[in-house]
């Protein structure tokens, strides 16, 4: 099992807290209808550390391969082109097996 986790700074107009709940809302709509995603969640800055970031993203996939199918899946390329990316400042991204071992 896969742990993909997203970190989303957002450009100033964005990140405020009425369009962060409107992108939030809108991933964990979309999300768990892409390609290979078991399960998927979105959220806010827990505490003053995490408020580098405006958003995390993170969803669960089945392999590590599935990253790269959830990447080529039209409904993910969609949500990057015209969610995320006009609203983005950066971001950075993670993969963790949370397999036991």
């Amino acid at each position: 099992m896969i742990q993909r986790i997203v970190l989303v700074k957002l450009k100033a107009d964005y990140a405020t807290t009425v369009e962060r709940n409107k992108i939030v809302e809108h991933s964990q709509n979309v999300l768990p209808t892409m390609r290979g995603v078991i399960s998927a969640m979105a959220g806010f800055p827990a505490d003053e550390r995490a408020r580098a970031w405006d958003l995390s993203i993170t969803v669960v996939l089945e392999t590590i391969a599935d990253v790269s199918s959830l990447r080529e899946c039209p409904i993910h390329q969609l949500y990057s082109r015209e969610c995320l990316g006009p609203r983005m400042e950066c971001h950075e991204a993670w993969n963790f097996d949370v397999s036991l071992q």
